[in-house]
């Protein structure tokens, strides 16, 4: 005897598995979850604008020192506390978010009677010295000015 074999209309297949729409719904469930769990780790961490600022910062502080060589004179970068801003040599100050403290310490010599602290960068690439400390409520930031040689390095405190 010969035997076909049958042929059943779809409300009597039992495939066992996932259809490939059911597997999409997963996996951008799951991305959602990942991308979610990524953000508030990354805000925990330390406020979004504290690690740019305090980049933006330390290249503004080492172009400071550029000029200073280039243009054969001492060039200084005046931090006032009261306005919460900072001023290259005669140029615009520029405004810190009022979110983020800011701590100088600085040589004696160069402190002025105000709430300003006051950088110098000489001709021959060194300066005054200091540390700048940034910080929000989560993460600090310190940029360490060398006065022998004038070099910014940042430093990380969590």
């Amino acid at each position: 005897m010969h035997t076909r074999p049958r042929i059943g209309t779809a409300s009597q297949r039992t495939d066992a598995g996932f259809t490939l729409l059911e597997l999409l719904v997963v996996l951008a469930i799951m991305a959602l979850t990942v991308a979610l769990a990524a953000a508030s780790i990354r805000l925990s961490r330390g406020g979004p604008r504290l690690q740019p600022l305090a980049v933006i910062l330390a290249a503004d502080i080492r172009s400071a020192r550029t000029e200073a060589i280039t243009s054969n004179r001492p060039v200084g970068v005046n931090f006032d506390v009261k306005s919460h801003a900072y001023r290259i040599g005669a140029g615009r100050a520029v405004a810190l978010p009022r979110t983020i403290a800011f701590k100088l310490a600085t040589s004696e010599e160069f402190r002025r009677p105000t709430d300003v602290g006051h950088l110098v960068f000489f001709p021959d690439g060194s300066s005054t010295g200091g540390q700048l400390t940034l910080s929000d409520p989560n993460l600090s930031i310190t940029l360490m000015i060398d006065w022998l040689t004038g070099s910014v390095t940042a430093r990380r405190l969590v």
